[in-house]
């Protein structure tokens, strides 16, 4: 499907981390600003299998990964940071 993310932004050899915030949050989507850039990255709910979706609030810290689907960038594999 074109929402399949198909790579991955890879530092070292390893996916690259990034950390945000969650600037909009839906049921199923979100979006998220990511430290030092002031364009927002799309987060859907099927990227986050084992995130705290229902914890998430708007400003929460979250650490995530970037990969690309047809549609462009999304977060993947997002992480609630404690401050």
């Amino acid at each position: 499907t074109k929402s399949e993310v198909r790579g991955v932004l890879i530092d070292g050899g390893i996916p690259k981390r990034f950390l945000g915030r969650g600037q909009r949050i839906e049921a199923s989507y979100a979006w998220l600003s990511r430290d030092g850039d002031p364009t927002w990255i799309y987060l859907h709910r099927s990227y986050a299998e084992s995130f705290a979706w229902d914890q998430m609030v708007i400003s929460s810290r979250i650490s995530f990964e970037i990969g690309f689907n047809y549609r462009g960038p999304a977060a993947i594999n997002p992480a609630l940071v404690t401050e």
